[in-house]
């Protein structure tokens, strides 16, 4: 059975959603594969919340159909599949290993939120399609 996991992942403060966008995909990702190799995930899907313009403080306000534009504030979901929880494991053993962790911490810096990371496991998935 596939482990699946969410990570909510916020932009670091003065980053624009297109610049917290860019380095995720052209920067932070080929250096996550790049340290996972063959441990890298089944699948890491990236889900970006619209941010169309920006506020009177330059904000950013995600484009909210119900609750206000503040209660989101993570800029982008991570969903992570793994071939179980196993593979989870091994994959962020990864981070452990003498110089990883600093790598991977310091390209975070660059443009996340560490303080505002949240992840959290899924329990079962059902898709309806039309």
């Amino acid at each position: 059975m596939v482990y699946k996991i969410l990570l909510y992942i916020t932009r670091k403060p003065g980053t624009t959603p297109a610049e917290f966008k860019s380095h995720y995909e052209t920067v932070h990702m080929p250096l996550v594969r790049r340290i996972a190799g063959a441990d890298f995930p089944l699948s890491h899907r990236r889900l970006y919340l619209a941010r169309p313009a920006p506020g009177a403080d330059n904000s950013f306000p995600a484009a909210a159909l119900v609750g206000s534009p503040e209660e989101f504030f993570y800029d982008a979901i991570a969903e992570v599949t793994f071939a179980d929880e196993a593979a989870f494991k091994v994959f962020f053993g990864r981070r452990e290993e003498p110089g990883v962790r600093e790598l991977v911490e310091g390209d975070e810096e660059a443009f996340l939120d560490r303080t505002r990371f949240r992840a959290v496991v899924l329990g079962d998935v059902e898709e309806s399609v039309g």
